[in-house]
């Protein structure tokens, strides 16, 4: 009975709360979060929850992170909702992920599990602006103090706020090697179009002048003599 009350409780919550979601600036966001990570949707699945009934599970690669002893290679990442096996539960407001999409996600600790912190508030979607990334917010995406923020920017804000560093993920072995040789093949396909692009320099052969004079000559001389001679 207890459990039917607290998930009542919860939907009104959720349904209300996607209509008053509060802007919260990103100094205050790191400020109440446990974790930060900047990394890549890998994969994405939904569970049965006790409490949610339906949690989406997502993967992801991360690149960097901030709380961690080490940052690891891959997190799992989960917020409430999501169709698992016929059963649809609509979370509005709650983080969308996309694999294959870059992100930077705030996230709270919950019994030894990530999950993202005040639903699509806590998600920032990257986009590749220059030499940097523009982050963009979920749910604020047009607000003139966070909704874009330049990600170098959020790295200062979040090392301050927690006086720890930003940091990026050690690379693997398998990693640096792959990387090694798509910058070697990289090299060489910049050497080759180079090279394609040089064309060989043709050489003009010409005739000489004198010579086509001379020619011409030769054959006024013959037409002559053949005239003369048939007459």
């Amino acid at each position: 009975m207890n459990k039917l009350i607290i998930l009542l409780i919860f939907s009104i919550i959720s349904s209300v709360y996607a209509t008053t979601f509060v802007p919260i600036s990103a100094k205050e966001q790191v400020k109440r979060s446990d974790y930060l990570i900047r990394g890549v949707v890998v994969s994405s699945q939904t569970q049965q929850h006790d409490f949610f009934k339906v949690v989406t599970k997502v993967e992801m690669r991360v690149e960097q992170g901030l709380g961690f002893k080490e940052v690891p290679s891959l997190v799992e990442v989960y917020f409430p909702g999501g169709d698992h096996e016929g059963q649809f539960i609509k979370v509005e407001g709650a983080p969308k992920l996309e694999i294959g999409e870059s992100v930077v996600l705030i996230l709270n600790d919950h019994k030894e599990q990530y999950w993202v912190s005040n639903l699509g508030l806590g998600k920032y979607s990257l986009k590749r602006v220059g030499e940097d990334y523009m982050m963009v917010n979920q749910i604020f995406p047009e607000h003139p103090e966070f909704g874009h923020i330049p990600f170098s920017r959020f790295v200062k804000i979040a090392e301050s706020v927690k006086n720890k560093k930003f940091a990026l993920r050690s690379k693997t072995r398998f990693e640096l090697e792959a990387e090694k040789r798509i910058h070697v093949a990289s090299n060489k396909k910049k050497i080759s179009r180079g090279i394609a692009s040089v064309e060989p320099v043709k050489q003009e052969e010409s005739f000489p002048v004198i010579w086509l004079v001379v020619i011409f000559g030769a054959l006024g001389v013959g037409v002559q003599f053949l005239r003369r001679k048939n007459s």
